[in-house]
Formats: structure tokens, C-alpha cells, sequence
């Protein structure tokens, strides 16, 4: 692999930078893969809870990725995963692109990366305040990510710790696979056993 551009992943917490996430899924999505340009927006861009992300060059701060979390009020695989213990909330993972000319770069890691790290954070805090804190356990999540992913992404989600889960469906005339991540505090993410 190539060595990588310095880059940066920001959380993208203006309108401006919301803003350049959606650009640059428009040129991804849109442009380059020809999905319809009315179903790249949706409910969930514009909800206080979702959260998206901005890969940049720097020291430029050109954008060149993104990816966005929002999370999933009840899903039923989460519900089985924990036992004896309320569930670990679950996310839904979704729009990650990098443009063409960087994606030689494995840059959609970062990207992955940055997101789970914020996800732990989170939920590490919402244990706290649930006090929780004293009865950690590392063998339970602290939360669950779900994915719809495109069939040629999905050796990439596999090797960043994702599992592929159900049959293949269709997306806005596009063939996808569920996938999902236990994403667990000290790091490590490991596969659902139960499916």
C-alpha cells in the first residue's frame, strides 16, 4: 500500500463542516456511483443525535472523506446480545466515502477508527452515569454498530472487524450485505457469536 497523505479526522459539528460531508457524498455517491441525488439526504443527516465525520489533508484541510453514526433505538440483534444486563446501545454506521484518488491510501480506516473511538467514549460515559462504573465488564459491549454495505466493501468492513450477517438486499437498486461490530472497551472488537 502506498504511503499515506498526512491527514486528520475532525467530528464534523458545524454547519460548515456538515456541510463539506455532504459534498463529498454527493461526489461520491451521486457523481462517481450514480445513486439518486434525493436519496443521499435523508431523516437522519439533519438529527441532533447523528454525528458525521471529516477526513481532511493537511496541512490544506482539503476534505477528501466522511462518514456518519446515528444511533438505533431498539434493534433486535443488540437485544440478544448482552445477558442478564440491559443492551449496549446500537448505531447504525453509514455514507462512509473516500474519493477515488485516495482510497489507494486504506484512509476509510481512519475514518472506522475515529468513529469507534468516539462511540467508546460515549458509551463509557453513559455507563458512568447509569453507575455502572464499578461493575465493569470487558467481555460486554458497549455498543453494537450496524451496517448496510455495498458488495465490493465488504472484504474492507471485514478486515476493520466487521461480521456479515443475514442475505444479500437491495438499496436504491444496488445489491448490499448486513454487517455489524461488538465494539468493546479496551479496544478489541470482536464478532457477535451468536449469528
Amino acid at each position: 500500500m502506498p504511503i499515506e497523505p498526512l491527514h486528520e479526522v475532525v467530528f464534523a459539528n458545524s454547519s460548515e463542516l456538515i456541510a463539506q460531508c455532504f459534498e463529498l457524498r454527493v461526489s461520491v455517491f451521486v457523481h462517481e456511483q450514480e445513486y439518486p441525488l434525493e436519496v443521499e439526504a435523508d431523516e437522519h443527516d439533519n438529527e441532533p443525535t447523528t454525528v458525521h465525520f471529516l477526513l481532511c489533508l493537511l496541512p490544506s484541510k482539503e476534505p477528501i472523506g466522511t462518514i456518519r453514526f446515528y444511533p438505533i433505538p431498539s434493534h433486535s440483534d443488540s437485544d440478544n446480545i448482552t445477558k442478564g444486563g440491559s443492551s449496549p446501545p446500537a448505531w447504525k454506521l453509514g455514507r462512509l466515502c473516500v474519493l477515488k484518488s485516495y482510497r489507494k491510501y486504506g484512509l476509510g480506516s481512519a475514518l472506522l477508527a475515529a468513529g469507534h473511538a468516539w462511540l467508546r467514549g460515549i458509551a463509557v460515559e453513559r455507563r458512568a452515569l447509569e453507575r455502572e462504573v464499578g461493575v465493569e465488564d470487558s467481555s460486554r459491549p458497549l455498543a453494537e454498530i450496524f451496517l448496510a454495505s455495498q458488495i465490493h466493501a465488504i472484504g474492507f468492513y471485514i478486515r476493520n472487524g466487521y461480521e456479515v450477517y443475514g442475505e444479500e438486499f437491495i438499496v436504491d437498486g444496488q445489491p448490499h450485505r448486513a454487517m455489524k461490530l461488538s465494539l468493546y472497551s479496551e479496544g478489541e472488537q470482536t464478532l457477535d457469536q451468536n449469528h
